[in-house]
Formats: C-alpha cells, sequence, structure tokens
C-alpha cells in the first residue's frame, strides 16, 4: 500500500477528527477496519452533502401575471388574502 502524504491543513483536520471520535468498541472499531469503502461512504455523506438544488426538479413552472412586480407587493397580496409567511 502506498503511504499518503498531507499538507498541515489536512493533518489538523485528521487530529480533530481523531480527538472528537465517539467511544466505541474494539469490535466496532475492527469492523470499520475491515470496511475501509464503508468508512469512505460514510464520510463523504458526513463531510460532503449533495447539494439540495440538484435533488429537486421542477414539477410545474406558473407565471404570476397579476400585475405585482415586487417582492414586498407579492407579500402584501399574501397577507392581505389572510394567508401567512414564513422561513
Amino acid at each position: 500500500m502506498e503511504a499518503k502524504t498531507y499538507d498541515r491543513q489536512t493533518a489538523k483536520f485528521l487530529a480533530v477528527i481523531g480527538e472528537n471520535m465517539p467511544e466505541l468498541s474494539g469490535d466496532v472499531m475492527q469492523g470499520w477496519i475491515e470496511n475501509p469503502k464503508s468508512v469512505q461512504k460514510v464520510l463523504k455523506e458526513a463531510f460532503c452533502p449533495p447539494e439540495v438544488i440538484s435533488e429537486f426538479k421542477v414539477w410545474k413552472t406558473i407565471k404570476l401575471g397579476t400585475g405585482l412586480k415586487t417582492a414586498d407587493d407579492f407579500r402584501k397580496a399574501i397577507k392581505h388574502g389572510g394567508m401567512k409567511i414564513g422561513n
């Protein structure tokens, strides 16, 4: 197996991960050691989440042709209609 060389920031990052690992039994650790692809998958999911935008496809496009021009105009109309706006 080829040895990897890490830059200073990567070494610090790995040290922080090591320092903050939860308590694991020897059996659990051995299971991870024997399954490096699983470790890679878990780390990728934890540190490189997919972009949410790419997961959503356009379902329907509508045109709001009511004469309202600004976001504030739409907010006022929504509130005037008895609806609420939230995050």
